[in-house]
């Protein structure tokens, strides 16, 4: 993810970076917000659950699933960073 910045701008992005624990099935993200956070998950997993469906056809389905490593904001990301080629 950080491969295309300098050492320096790495070190800036993890000044702004905060730990914040999750207890299992804490709802992150909720599915229609604004979705203004950037997170790393340092361990544990997380998941991407959407509701499809009306009425009695209503069901969640997982969409993605993250581990270790991986990181869900980019909205944010990107509108904090220059985007480099």
């Amino acid at each position: 993810m950080f491969q295309n910045y300098t050492d320096v701008e790495i070190i800036e992005f993890i000044d702004v970076f905060r730990p914040v624990e999750f207890k299992k099935r804490d709802i992150v993200i909720k599915q229609g917000g604004k979705g203004e956070d950037f997170n790393i998950i340092e361990s544990g997993d997380a998941v991407i659950q959407v509701t499809v469906g009306d009425g009695e056809e209503r069901s969640k389905v997982i969409v993605r699933n993250y581990i270790p490593g991986s990181w869900v904001g980019k909205l944010l990301f990107d509108s904090l960073c220059v985007v480099k080629p």
